[in-house]
């Protein structure tokens, strides 16, 4: 193994145990140069060149969108590193963030929930929403579906009620996406329904506005967006936002987990 493969490996060698085997790496993501690699270096990658590394399994092709190139490079590192790490889904992410919340505040030596959660750029998960028609009560129908490796997504279960609006009161507990809202500030009010510590009962979770996320959206692939995620650093909120899947000049990277 070349030298460079070898400090590249000791920079996620940082695992932060969370729940039940899984575990956060303490740093995000990274491309061939060390950098955190992004949905706007995976829209640029050099397929061929990928390809000739790569297991058929995880072969790119041209017509790829970012997201599913960004996935199949994480795959491909993961495969080669041994590490077991994939970039989470929604409820995966959301679960990891409030978990690391309690976590990295009480332990002495680790990472802080700030350094790990807070970069310049927002994280993307393997899940992507297709929004269907708002109704009257600001809310919309949404059909989740989830890329992990192969380039069509596949249903990752049955349709939700999404609020996008406010600030969230509700969080549906499968997906970990928004249930309900309010205009008012304040926290989650099922939230220890929602993760597996009873040492997390509260958070404020903010969305963006329809104006932010773009909705309604048009028919065909704009339909389609993923979900990224930031920390704000001034209210200890959660922005979440809705990311058409096309916007390859992002630059969103990802957490990884891995399960022991």
């Amino acid at each position: 193994m070349a030298e460079t493969e070898r400090k590249r490996i000791q920079l996620y060698k940082r695992w932060i145990p969370l729940y039940d085997g899984l575990e956060v790496a303490s740093r995000r993501l990274l491309g061939p140069d060390g950098e955190m690699f992004t949905l706007a270096d995976a829209a640029r990658i050099d397929t061929d060149d990928f390809n000739s590394r790569a297991c058929s399994y995880d072969r790119m092709d041209e017509m790829d969108p970012a997201l599913v190139k960004f996935l199949k490079y994480a795959h491909q590192r993961s495969q080669r590193y041994g590490d077991g790490s994939f970039v989470p889904t929604n409820r995966e992410y959301l679960d990891a963030l409030l978990m690391a919340a309690s976590k990295l505040t009480l332990e002495p030596g680790l990472p802080t929930f700030w350094h790990l959660f807070s970069e310049d750029d927002m994280d993307v998960t393997r899940d992507i929403v297709k929004i269907g028609k708002r109704e009257k009560d600001g809310k919309c129908r949404a059909i989740i579906y989830r890329f992990d490796h192969d380039p069509k997504a596949h249903l990752a279960g049955p349709p939700v009620e999404i609020a996008t609006d406010g600030w969230i009161r509700e969080l549906d507990p499968l997906y970990g996406l928004p249930a309900k809202t309010t205009k008012k500030c304040g926290p989650v009010e099922n939230i220890s329904e929602c993760i597996r510590d009873d040492a997390v009962r509260y958070g404020i979770v903010h969305l963006y506005t329809e104006k932010a996320c773009g909705l309604p959206t048009s028919k065909g692939v704009k339909d389609l967006h993923l979900i990224a995620h930031h920390p704000c650093v001034n209210t200890g909120a959660l922005d979440m936002s809705l990311v058409p899947l096309q916007a390859a000049d992002e630059h969103r990277g990802a957490l990884l987990l891995r399960r022991r």
